[in-house]
């Protein structure tokens, strides 16, 4: 299910390609994204596996044209729990065409709720491409690493999570 929407995402982005007007991310930018993602969250012992949905609010500056530091809060559900995470973050953003922003990102994580008895903290790895076929609304997809360091004595955990979502510049 998870790559049938990702196949979707792409295939509008691959679409959205050839329209005229489409904008980069320039010094000032302010940017805000959503995103969804649906991943296996995997503890560091046996047998240790969940499932994990996201969906994220994240805001951007840019300080230069490549340059972005900004802050998010995700909703997230792990298992039969719900809960939610922040963050803070760095993006270098790559200019690869006509409104094509190939990017990378670290990230550190915090929690709140129930993934707080299990987490201490976490940080991730992020590599993904935004979208903007018109000056101001765009497409973006990706995937992350994260390492999550167990509170107390619980595991720590790993996932890897395809994402996809809208953002918006201003």
């Amino acid at each position: 299910m998870t790559t049938r929407r990702i196949t979707v995402l792409c295939a509008l982005v691959l679409a959205g390609a050839s329209v005229a007007g489409a904008d980069q991310l320039e010094k000032g930018d302010v940017e805000v994204a959503f995103r969804f993602s649906y991943s296996d969250l995997d503890f560091d012992h046996p047998g240790g596996s969940s499932e994990s949905e996201e969906l994220l609010v994240a805001i951007g500056y840019m300080l230069t044209d490549h340059h972005e530091v900004g802050a998010g809060v995700a909703y997230v559900g792990v298992g039969s729990s719900d809960s939610w995470e922040y963050g803070a973050g760095y993006t270098y953003n790559f200019r690869a065409g006509q409104g094509l922003n190939p990017y990378v990102a670290a990230r550190i994580l915090g929690f709140g709720n129930a993934l707080a008895d299990l987490f201490d903290y976490g940080w991730s790895a992020e590599l993904g491409v935004k979208f903007y076929p018109g000056a101001h609304g765009g497409v973006l997809f990706g995937v992350s690493y994260r390492q999550l360091a167990g509170a107390d004595n619980a595991p720590d955990a790993t996932n890897v999570i395809a994402f996809g979502g809208l953002t918006l510049k201003f």
